[in-house]
């Protein structure tokens, strides 16, 4: 009997195709669920740039200080920018 490639049944290996394209799916969703939560967490928080002045300073911030933070890109996580610039302001005595 001859025996062909296409009678040998494909079985997903270590290294198969299949398990490769399961990977990269797998890796696709999390990177966009990810980026999901990203767009989320930043909407939450340009919602500081509605609060009042004496909310913003309360926090030691400015709304230039806000609007800063929001502008940067979504890998970078803004919370603890404003952070960094609220330190910076009692440093410098705001």
């Amino acid at each position: 009997m001859t025996c062909t490639f296409s009678d040998i049944p494909a079985r997903p290996g270590p290294n198969g195709a299949l398990q490769r394209i399961a990977s990269w799916r797998a890796a696709f969703a999390a990177r966009s669920a990810l980026r999901r939560q990203q767009r989320l967490d930043r909407a939450a928080f340009r919602g500081l740039l509605y609060k009042d002045e004496w909310v913003l300073r309360d926090l030691g911030v400015t709304r230039h200080d806000v609007e800063q933070a929001a502008g940067l890109p979504l890998s970078c996580n803004a919370a603890e920018e404003l952070q960094r610039l609220a330190q910076w302001n009692r440093r410098s005595g705001m």
